[in-house]
């Protein structure tokens, strides 16, 4: 028994899918790239910043907390020597660890961002 039909292919070709994907990633890959996002990332942290303090009872500004792009990393600045001593413990005062949480979670975000920028990049450039 013989059957007779055809193969009809549509879609993105995969060069083309290919270099989209490539594209992407060469964007998506560079620390400026969010340099986009720095106010919201900034007021972010604080907030988490914020309800760390409060949470732990601190005698603390978030306002002395922020995040720079320099270059090829993100960096996490305190303004203050007693944001460390109450990070990691000072003298009889066990650590407080309310910065690793906001790191962590602005973090995160960050990579929300790259994920969803990094779909966006490819379907715009895959049509």
């Amino acid at each position: 028994m013989t059957f007779e039909c055809t193969l009809n292919v549509s879609g993105i070709s995969p060069q083309v899918s290919a270099k989209a994907f490539i594209n992407s990633y060469q964007e998506t890959s560079k620390v400026q790239h969010y340099e986009k996002y720095h106010n919201e990332l900034e007021q972010y942290y604080q907030n988490k910043i914020n309800n760390n303090i409060g949470r732990y009872g601190l005698d603390m500004d978030s306002n002395q907390f922020s995040i720079q792009f320099d270059g090829n990393q993100i960096n996490f600045i305190s303004e203050g020597y007693s944001a460390i001593q109450y990070e990691y413990g000072y003298d009889d005062y066990a650590p407080k660890r309310f910065m690793q949480s906001a790191v962590t979670e602005v973090t995160n975000k960050i990579a929300n961002y790259m994920i969803s920028d990094a779909i966006n990049i490819y379907q715009r450039q895959a049509r």
